[in-house]
Formats: C-alpha cells, structure tokens, sequence
C-alpha cells in the first residue's frame, strides 16, 4: 500500500457532498448539500432549487439527498476521514460494476475494502515508476510502491492490464489501468467459463482470470479480508479485515443510489451474488446512463441484441441468483441451431451497415450460454431491444414444422406473466408486474411490428401469441419437468430482460423448407430479412430531418451516442411543450403528495415519462419522475426531434450543460451570438434554453403566444419536498447571469 503524502482538497463547486467524521466508533454521518441563499423574488424560486445535485459522470449524477448514516475509520489511522468527490465517485463506481456483474452487496463490500486499504479509494498515479500515469488519476502527490498504480494499486508488471501485458511502457495498458472501471472490473475478475469480449489490442486475456470472482469460495467464507487478500496477495494481509465495517457502511450509504455501470470489456456470465437482486442500470429514479469513458461498451442509441436460440452441448443448468429460477437451456437439433445462428449472423451484417451497433449472445452456433446472460447483454450495453430467433427443424426423430404454413409466431412481454422456481424451491412464481408495464408495453408494440413486417418479408402468416403454451402447471409429461424444470408462460430470455426493463422480442418459425430438414438459403434470407425490417421499424434510425416543424438539416444525426433510442412523440418543438406542460403556472408544491403525483402532470407528459424510462431516457425527478427541470427539457428536445440526442449522458442540469457544449456544431451560445450578456427576454428567441450559472436550473423561453400571459415553460425538482412543480407555464426570468443557448436548425418563430 502507498503512503498518501498530500490528499486532494478538491470539493464540489455546484452542490459539495460531506461525507462527515466517519467515526472509529461507527457513529452517526451524513452525506448533506447545502442549502443556497432564499431566493430573492418569487420569480426566482425555480431558480433556487437544487436540481444540480452532484454530477458524476460515472454514475448517472446520483443524488445524495437523505441522510445516510454510516461510520468509517481513515485506514491510514486517523480518527476521522472526510471523504472528496473523488472518493465518493471512485466509490460508487466499484459499487456499479458489482451491480453489473451481479455480484450483490458482498461482492462490492470486498471491493471497497480492498479500495480503502490500497489508496484511501483514491485513484492514483505513480509518476516515479510509471512515468506514462502521470496525470491520469486524482490529484494529489503519491509515494507508490514498485509500480502500483490507481484505486486498487494493481501493477502493470503483474499483468493486471489485459492490453499492456507485464510492461509499464504501454501507453493503452496504463490508461486501462489508471481507468476505475477496469480497475474494479479486474479485481473482480470473471467466473469461470463466463465469455469475454475482449477488445483488438488484447495480448493479456488472463488479466481478468485472477480477480475476486477466480475464488471459488468469495460468497461464503466468513472473513471477507480474507478474500481481498487472496487477490491483493499483500505483505500486510491483516489490514482487510480491519476495513469490513468501514466498506459495509459505505456500500449501505451509496447502494440504492448508485447506477450499474458498462464494464469496460464486456463479461457474459458474470454473477452469483451472495443472494442480491441482479443489477438494473438505473439512476436514483431509475433512469440509466451512458458513462463516460465507456461508449465503447454502453449503448449508442441504436444498440441491437441479437440472440439466435438454445445452447450448446451439454446446454447450460444453473440457479440464477437473482430469482432463484432454474436458469437451463436445452440444446436443440444441429438444424435449428445451424440455421437460426446464420439467420442472425446475416441479420447482424445487415443492421451493421445500416448503422446500428448489434450485439449477438454467442459466438458460434453450439455456445453454451445461460439465458440470464443472454439478458444480460441488455444491460451490458443498455441495448434498445432483445431479439430471440428460434425455428422448429426436423431431425432424425422427426417433429418439424414447414416453413410457409408452421409456427411463425412473435412472443412480447407482459405484465402477469411468470416463470417459478423448481419443484424442489417450491414452484415460487416470479412475474413481470405492474412495475413493468411500460417495458411491457413497448415490447407489445414492438412485437405488433415484428409481426406485420415478417409477414411482408417471409411471404406467410406471422401470428402474434401473448402467453406460451406448454410451460404451465407442474410438467406431468414424463422427462418434460427434467427437460423444462421451470413452470411459466413466458419464454425465461424475456422475463429475465423484463424484470430488468428491458424490451425484448422472441421469434419462432416453421423450420424446414420444401422437401428438406431444416431452412435453405432462400428462407434463412427471407427470415433473416424479417428480422432486418422489423428492427429498423420498430427501432427507427433518428434523422434530425425526419420530423415537421424547425428542424432544417436532412442529414444523419451523428452528434454523441446515447444510451436509448427512441420513436417517441413527434411534432415541432413547441407542439410538444404545449402538449406536455400546462398551460398556467401552479404554485409548488405540485404535487404536494406522493397521491398526487401522477394526477398533478398532464396526461400525454406522464405517458411520456413512463415511456421514456421504459427506454431508460433520463426523467429525473426522484420520487417523482420526470417531476424534474432537466427531465422536462431532455424529453421535449428529443421526443419532439428537436435534438433526438439531446441530454446523452442522461443526466441532470449539469450533464446537460457538458452536452451542449461538447457540441458547438449544434447550440449557438446567445450571448456571443448577440455581441453582449443576456439582459431581457427582448435578447432571446422562443426555443432558448436556459441554464443558471450554477447549473442548478433549466428552462426553455417559449415567448408570447403559445401560453396566455407565460413565454416560458419550466419545470422544478426538489429536495426539500416543498418545491416540486410539474412541467407549466411561468415567467422567464433570470437573464442575467446565466448560459443561454440555441440550437442552430430552430429557426424563429413568431408566436
């Protein structure tokens, strides 16, 4: 362990988090913004609400805003320790990776001990040693040992970079681990058996084979010390140990608000852990985000999961550890197999060229996968939708369908339907349920698609059925309830996606052509075409061109990925503000109760939001999504096609911000436009967006016409409770002293 010679002083500039005094006795803390100034008009009450929480790019801008009580000793001896933003983020991004890799609380307390031992869970460089990590890691001045570098001190000469081998001199491999992410993901390592993704330049793949997860006993030994010295193989194994309370009470603090997190290189069949729930990649209100630094494994706004069906030999038979559902798969007959793999092979060609990112669950055609990790795949890269591609061939043994006239069917997602646990556990039902219902009914609609455009494509009848037959009751067929041991009526891929929010569409079709077992060429292409159409219908390419009203440009929209795509509501951007937001300003709190939380915002706003976290667009909000400023704007921008990308790193006033300056190919700064500061509403034009200097706050100025006596439209996020205001009309105000920006292809509108 380095000794830590000059911590970091850094602090939040926007909303300062004190993680305080974190006691040897275990005492009471707390995590606390701080309350600004009283507003000093009514007219700036929006102003003053603390939607800018603190931002932190790796955890889609989480919000601290109950008190957590927790208590820590420094490890470097000090009676208290008061933890910086960088702690804080560093933190909570080992936490989302254990989300991501299902790994539980247990899972990230190991990881958080080891963090706290190894750099006071600081990110550190080693200038000395590793000359090319200078920079790269917090601030601070460190005295490292050998060439130990960053939150968990893992050394390149010990091959903990999967690009860098055992040298220091490796420009990719000391950013991979300087890079938390990886940090965390390589301590945690990969299970045994599991796939890895790994990227061009990979010269090292046993990086990711000696972590936490490579011990076979991580879950159940009682010193949890003890298994971060297995990994850490330190000189002072005695120092974990005294660290669990400390790491515990951190992981309990930032737990509930923490995102799971893309792992840098993508693991399939990570998890086990320790009993706890798998990760959903959701922010504080469940809205997911895109982190930065990790757009090579996040979704792109047109991510794709294809999945062609069954397992390899032997199949695959576990216990998922999320639901306690038998997670099997059955190889099929070599003809299904064989063909629906080359269906999808020539699907994910197809979809690649017209520029989505596509995503397939095995690598050949007899991979052994568990349907939890195919699922998974949706979380992995926050995927827009799951696609399962089955037939029913003959074989030896007979049992096919024909092609034209069999089986051709689309399965979606819905709200009751349930797979159990096996007869051993009791035959426990675990449903989709009403938690789930936008997912489900945005994998309906997308089904419907899936339907009429495979009719058009395969030239017969494709059925849409809504609940599995055949899986239900207890399996009294002899063999069935070894083969099938989960009872249900939803194909397990797609309840595993949907207990994760994720859409997912399954597919079968009659599987043997004229005259032969199996498809031929002609019907996998035409298979293969069904597939290709209903994706780009039900997942349209976004063109910044493509809708009515001031949007100019025809071109591609190509600015930054995002995490989701979308279709949602179309219109001009002022359409959409007079749809979504009322037309008179209402005093805060509205709502004023959780009971009238839904009844306080209009209808076609709440459909909104719903359906947007259904697609995990940001909403905000807390309690109350989309009841949020910044949740207002991000869905008027892109649902009215306005910036269909707009917001892509899903998150708060702050993210917004970095968005539209990272893209001044798109936003116009006014007061540059204009030649001076902002002064008056006479210095704007409706469709100005507005952010506080604080980055508190945002609002669209709308200008006269659209709302009777308002010329704007804003929104309020609160704290407190007691300023919550759903999307309305108000009074543009603070024009000084802020950023005002305009999209360049809204043109002027007299209103």
């Amino acid at each position: 362990m380095p000794k830590l010679r000059r911590a970091s002083s850094t602090t939040l500039s926007i909303a300062t988090i004190l993680v305080m005094f974190w006691n040897l006795g275990g005492t009471a803390a707390g995590f606390e913004i701080p309350t600004p100034d009283p507003p000093s008009s009514q007219a700036d009450v929006d102003a003053y609400q603390t939607d800018s929480v603190w931002y932190d790019p790796t955890s889609c801008g989480a919000v601290v805003d109950t008190k957590a009580t927790t208590g820590v000793t420094d490890p470097g001896g000090d009676t208290s320790l008061n933890l910086n933003a960088n702690q804080v983020k560093n933190a909570k991004t080992i936490i989302g990776i254990a989300k991501t890799e299902n790994l539980g609380k247990r899972g990230a307390t190991i990881g958080l001990i080891t963090a706290i031992v190894e750099s006071h869970i600081t990110n550190q460089d080693s200038p000395a040693a590793v000359p090319l990590s200078k920079g790269m890691g917090d601030p601070g001045d460190y005295a490292p040992d050998k060439d130990s570098i960053g939150v968990f001190q893992q050394r390149p000469s010990q091959g903990w970079s999967t690009v860098a081998g055992d040298t220091t001199n490796s420009p990719d491999g000391i950013k991979q681990l300087m890079t938390v992410a990886y940090q965390a993901e390589a301590f945690f390592g990969s299970p045994p058996g599991a796939q890895i993704s790994y990227p061009p330049g990979t010269s090292n793949e046993g990086a990711l084979k000696k972590g936490m997860q490579n011990i076979s006993d991580w879950q159940t030994r009682t010193d949890m010390g003890a298994v971060a010295q297995d990994v850490q193989r330190s000189g002072f194994p005695d120092r974990y140990a005294k660290q669990i309370d400390n790491a515990t009470a951190i992981v309990n603090a930032f737990w509930d608000t923490t995102a799971a997190l893309a792992l840098p290189i993508p693991i399939n069949g990570s998890g086990g852990g320790a009993g706890e729930a798998g990760a959903t990649p959701s922010g504080p209100a469940g809205q997911s985000c895109c982190p930065d630094g990790a757009a090579a494994a996040t979704g792109d706004g047109r991510t794709i999961v294809l999945d062609p069906g069954h397992s390899g030999d032997p199949g695959y038979d576990k216990k998922d550890p999320a639901t306690g559902i038998p997670d099997y798969d059955y190889p099929s007959d070599s003809p299904e197999m064989k063909d629906v793999f080359d269906v999808a092979q020539r699907a994910q060609q197809a979809l690649t060229t017209a520029g989505y990112t596509v995503k397939m669950t095995k690598e050949k055609w007899d991979s052994a996968v568990g349907l939890r990790a195919r699922a998974d795949f949706m979380k992995t890269y926050h995927a827009a939708l799951g696609v399962s591609i089955h037939t029913q061939a003959s074989n030896s043994g007979g049992g096919g369908l024909a092609w034209q006239t069999a089986n051709n069917i689309v399965y979606p997602q819905a709200v009751g339907l349930y797979r159990t646990t096996s007869k051993a556990d009791g035959r426990k039902h675990v449903p989709l349920t009403e938690d789930h219902a936008a997912v489900a009914t945005l994998s309906q609609k997308y089904t419907d698609i899936f339907k009429q455009q495979r009719t058009a494509a395969e030239g017969h009848t494709v059925r849409r059925i809504d609940e599995v037959n055949g899986r239900a009751g207890d399996f009294a067929v002899p063999g069935l309830d070894d083969r099938l041991p989960s009872a249900g009526n939803i194909w397990m891929v797609q309840l595993f996606a949907g207990l994760d929010n994720y859409p997912w569409v399954y597919n079968e079709a009659g599987g043997d052509s004229a005259g032969q077992k199996g498809l031929n060429e002609a019907d996998r292409q035409k298979y293969a075409d069904g597939i290709v159409k209903s994706v780009e219908a039900a997942i349209p390419l976004t063109t910044s061109g493509s809708n009515t009203g001031n949007v100019a440009t025809e071109t591609t929209s190509t600015s930054a990925p995002t995490c989701v795509v979308g279709d949602g509501a179309t219109g001009d951007l002022f359409s959409t503000i007079k749809t979504y937001a009322w037309p008179t300003y209402h005093s805060a709190p509205f709502p004023s109760s959780k009971a009238q939380y839904e009844t306080a915002m209009k209808p076609e706003y709440l459909a909104a939001v719903k359906e947007a976290q259904a697609k995990h667009v940001y909403v905000g909000g807390g309690q109350y999504p989309g009841v949020d400023c910044g949740g207002f704007v991000t869905l008027v921008f892109r649902n009215s096609g306005a910036d269909p990308n707009y917001n892509s790193h899903m998150s708060n006033v702050i993210a917004q911000q970095k968005y539209i300056t990272e893209h001044p190919e798109l936003y116009d700064d006014v007061s540059k436009l204009i030649g001076h500061q902002v002064a008056s509403s006479s210095d704007l034009k409706p469709g100005d967006i507005y952010i506080n200097n604080d980055m508190s706050h945002t609002y669209i100025f709308i200008g006269t016409g659209i709302f009777p006596n308002y010329n704007a439209a804003s929104a309020s996020f609160s704290t407190t409770g007691a300023s919550w205001r759903t999307p309305m009309a108000s009074p543009a105000y603070g024009f000084t002293g802020a950023h005002w920006w305009r999209l360049k292809t809204l043109n002027s509108v007299a209103t």
